[in-house]
């Protein structure tokens, strides 16, 4: 997944969409067919597009948008018009498009909220591929039980509840609970 994203003129769905790069690739194989007007290599080529889903693509691309909290007007909506959080979820809808055999994500929760975190969790557990994740907030799990050890264990469908939470030494000076830090 691309760290930076450009500020590009394209609409955010199709954006997504060219991150399947195997159908990108059917469909210009379909227009060099259709330029050399070879009726047995454009068959194919349907062909190929049908197989990887092609009928299907611009609905499956507006789905990993919604999902990750884009409106549907904003799905025509300029890459550019986008912050530079919005474009990491942009970067994010794009991977996942790209059905790979194994997706490799860093953090995928940063720049989420919690109905995108939460929505993310029930596709990679539908995922047909393998996915693998890292969390690297620089904190112990205990001292972070709000930041990023709480957006994993939401995304892995964890119960919240489970994770125990050590006393911290502001909070053990106050007598409560160690709480706080992380963001979200």
């Amino acid at each position: 997944m691309a760290q930076e994203v450009p500020a590009l003129s394209i609409s955010a769905i199709d954006y997504v969409q060219e991150g399947d790069d195997r159908l990108q690739a059917a469909k210009e194989e379909l227009a060099r067919a259709e330029d050399s007007e070879d009726g047995h290599a454009i068959g194919h080529a349907h062909a190929v597009l049908d197989t990887l889903g092609y009928w299907t693509a611009e609905a499956r691309a507006g789905s990993l948008l919604a999902g990750l909290g884009f409106s549907t007007p904003q799905h025509q909506a300029p890459v550019a018009d986008f912050s530079g959080g919005w474009r990491m979820r942009l970067n994010l809808a794009r991977t996942l498009m790209a059905q790979a055999d194994v997706l490799l994500l860093d953090e995928p929760t940063n720049h989420l909220d919690l109905d995108a975190i939460l929505w993310l969790g029930d596709t990679l557990k539908r995922y047909p591929g393998s996915a693998s994740f890292t969390r690297s907030s620089g904190k112990p799990a205990h001292r972070d039980p709000g930041g990023s050890v709480m957006r994993f264990r939401l995304l892995l469908g964890l119960a919240a509840t489970s994770l125990a939470v050590a006393p911290t030494a502001n909070a053990q000076g106050r007598g409560g609970r160690g709480g706080g830090g992380g963001g979200a």
